[in-house]
């Protein structure tokens, strides 16, 4: 190979680098119509179908967000009452749970200890006295220096209510565990008769819970 061909080669070789760099670079910003053939940085290039849609989609007009204001308004007005129904069943719930979870310890600690054990009534949080059930409650072992085992506070609501029949104020258990009579609690809250909750304790000791809505009425 002579140098007049060797030159030749090596100019049509940069020639062709030139080239394709020429193509690389500018290719990208042809225009097109075809979205789907559109580059990536045609999104740059002026009055594209790209920069229109990025203008148009920069905010909400008035009434848009009206509309959307008032959507959120009627969604809110909905859930609140079925969030406060909720909030209420499960009140109760844990309510019911707490009273029989404490009758029935008074129970068991009575087998246990062979003595009399008491769920009664409490107005300051440590000795048993005569009062109403929502105020608070103790279990006491009933021996000779009465011995506090669990303490609960009043109900969780000032409406809440939970009335013994026959009226009581104190729950004794025996060292076999039986109760001597059949008491039948009542939980009522600010919906009233419509949605209290009855727990019957038996003369042996067992505690059940009537779900059924026994009809009746709340203090």
């Amino acid at each position: 190979m002579d140098n007049t061909t060797s030159i030749f080669i090596a100019r049509m070789k940069s020639k062709y680098k030139r080239d394709n760099s020429f193509v690389c670079r500018f290719i990208p910003f042809v225009r097109t119509d075809d979205p789907i053939k559109l580059p990536s940085v045609g999104i740059f290039m002026p009055n594209s179908n790209i920069l229109q849609a990025m203008h148009r989609a920069q905010g909400f007009t008035l009434i848009e967000l009206v509309v959307t204001m008032a959507v959120a308004i009627i969604l809110v007005a909905i859930a609140v009452p079925n969030f406060r129904t909720s909030v209420q069943n499960n009140r109760m719930a844990a309510q019911i749970n707490d009273l029989t979870a404490d009758l029935s310890y008074a129970r068991s600690e009575a087998i246990k200890r062979r003595a009399n054990v008491s769920v009664c009534v409490t107005t300051d949080g440590a000795n048993c006295s005569i009062g109403s059930w929502w105020s608070g409650r103790l279990v006491v072992d009933s021996s000779v220096i009465p011995v506090v085992l669990r303490a609960r506070g009043p109900l969780a609501d000032p409406a809440d209510t939970l009335t013994p029949t026959p009226v009581t104020s104190t729950i004794t258990f025996d060292s076999r565990g039986t109760a001597g009579a059949v008491t039948t609690f009542v939980f009522c809250d600010s919906r009233g008769a419509s949605q209290r909750k009855v727990l019957i304790l038996n003369s042996i000791g067992q505690v059940t819970v009537d779900r059924t809505g026994t009809p009746g009425t709340c203090p």
